[in-house]
């Protein structure tokens, strides 16, 4: 038998991720779907319809993680501990959300995604500074289709795309 690591292997079933899952209490739940389903898009796609909005959050934050600790691992050849890996999922979202709120003129948080639409305030995009980058990334989900897009594009200081990548 050839041994080797699939995608449900990797993000929720080796040892160490499991304790992940335990630490932000989403295992049993995970579990119960894993003796269900037997390919990784269809153990997401119920997961999310059976999840509440909060632990879908959670869910997609340490999955995310997780990926990232795999990345890091592989290209860096750094560690991380599963204290780092819930760490960083648990503050994403904060994080995000932070992100969504702006300043306006008079220094007043505005959230970006309650903005009037026929107001004359515009929001625009600007230029990383000079010699420096700037990554722009999408996710899209499709339960009908089954299907995960993500999309990046990293621009330079001049406001050109360096590169455009879908996965």
């Amino acid at each position: 038998m050839r041994n080797y690591e699939n995608s449900i292997h990797v993000l929720l079933k080796c040892p160490n991720v499991v304790q992940v899952w335990r630490d932000v209490n989403l295992w049993d739940k995970i579990d119960r779907i894993l003796r269900q389903n037997y390919n990784m898009d269809a153990v997401v796609f119920t997961l999310l319809h059976q999840l509440s909005p909060s632990q879908s959050e959670l869910f997609a934050t340490d999955l995310r993680s997780l990926w990232k600790r795999k990345n890091l691992k592989f290209c860096q050849q750094k560690n991380e501990t599963n204290m780092e890996v819930v760490e960083r999922a648990t503050h994403l979202p904060e994080d995000w959300r932070s992100a969504q709120i702006i300043r306006s003129g008079c220094g007043v948080p505005v959230n970006i995604n309650r903005l009037d639409l026929n107001s004359q305030e515009t929001i625009r995009w600007e230029k990383p500074v000079l010699e420096r980058y700037k990554c722009n990334i999408k996710a899209s989900f499709s339960s009908a289709m089954n299907k995960v897009v993500i999309g990046m594009c990293i621009c330079g200081d001049a406001g050109d795309f360096v590169i455009v990548k879908t996965f």
